[in-house]
């Protein structure tokens, strides 16, 4: 009898033993099951955000590839071309006066806008510009123009160690344009590509330099030079598309001239022209190099004639005037 119940117990035990494992297992089955729907819930959230994630900078960087692309395409102004083109608006304003209508003037016309009229309406304007700079010569250029209160315009080069002469010509109101960045024909006008790197590194060197993003260019070797390995209407085109006038000049002072030329001779050469009185407007080249000093001697002596003159009118370069283009008059 002892047996028996001794064997039932045995068998009780492990069915039990059975019946607990077979729950630990349900247990275990469970805890697996919520893991892996744990799993399968994290995968379908965490799938998708990183595949819109991807999806997000991809299209970031499309966009700026589009952008680029459409720059480059249609010559959209960058963000400091619009701030110039802010400030070339403001200073475009200060000419005009605005008539409105007031209480007090009851019954006249509605507003209107009216241009001022030409300050230098019926004179002869001469612009004096020097190319090649800055160099040993352009803190003397610019202190004979600070004596006798006059403006030019500087076409400059790209220079390291003229940190000082960049910002003076800037700061002391003069304008300052580009003459490309290395001034060596075979590399400037070697393609259209080649071009557009020059110009696009004076733009940025100067931009840089001053805080001015100019506008204005004078070709190496002025628009009708025979260097080119490019033609140069498709290089004046390019630059129409982005927003660049160009300017070539009808005096030429010829400082440049192998050997040298004295004092006297640039002088002749400046005053000539402008006695002979064919033109309303006059842009004179000269330049701004360290071996230029028959240039910066004539300089006080051309400034002083052209005082002198009752109907001629010293001015920088701006948008008012009028470029000479040498190309367009072949």
């Amino acid at each position: 009898m002892e047996k028996n119940q001794l064997q039932e117990e045995y068998e009780k035990f492990i069915k039990e033993e059975q019946e607990r494992e077979a729950n630990d297992e349900l247990i275990r089955r469970k805890k697996r099951g919520r893991a892996a729907l744990f799993t399968l819930m994290t995968c379908m959230f965490l799938i998708p955000t990183t595949l819109c994630c991807i999806l997000f900078f991809r299209l970031l960087s499309v966009e700026k590839i589009v952008s680029t692309l459409y720059e480059e395409l249609y010559g959209t102004h960058t963000q400091e071309t619009l701030a110039s083109d802010n400030s070339n608006i403001s200073q475009s304003v200060n000419t005009i006066s605005f008539n409105s209508t007031s209480a007090d003037t009851a019954g006249e016309a509605d507003d209107v806008i009216t241009c001022d009229p030409d300050p230098y309406e019926g004179l002869i304007k001469v612009c004096l510009t020097f190319d090649d700079g800055p160099s040993e010569n352009t803190d003397k250029i610019l202190d004979i123009l600070g004596d006798y209160g006059v403006k030019a315009t500087f076409f400059v080069n790209e220079k390291e160690g003229y940190d000082d002469q960049y910002a003076r010509i800037v700061n002391e109101g003069h304008t300052i344009a580009m003459h490309s960045a290395t001034h060596v024909y075979r590399d400037v006008y070697a393609s259209l590509d080649a071009f557009a790197s020059d110009l696009f590194e004076i733009q940025d060197f100067i931009y840089e330099k001053t805080g001015v993003l100019t506008t204005y260019y004078r070709f190496p070797g002025g628009s009708s030079n025979k260097v080119s390995a490019t033609p140069m209407e498709d290089l004046i085109y390019y630059l129409d598309i982005k927003g660049i006038s160009y300017y070539d000049w009808n005096v030429a002072s010829m400082d440049a001239v192998p050997g040298g030329v004295s004092t006297t001779d640039i002088v002749s050469n400046v005053l000539g022209p402008i006695y002979a009185g064919e033109e309303s407007e006059y842009v004179i080249l000269m330049h701004d190099a360290a071996d230029k000093d028959t240039t910066v001697e004539a300089l006080p002596i051309i400034i002083e004639t052209l005082a002198d003159m009752e109907n001629v009118v010293i001015v920088p370069i701006s948008e008012d005037t009028t470029p000479v283009h040498h190309l367009e008059e072949e």
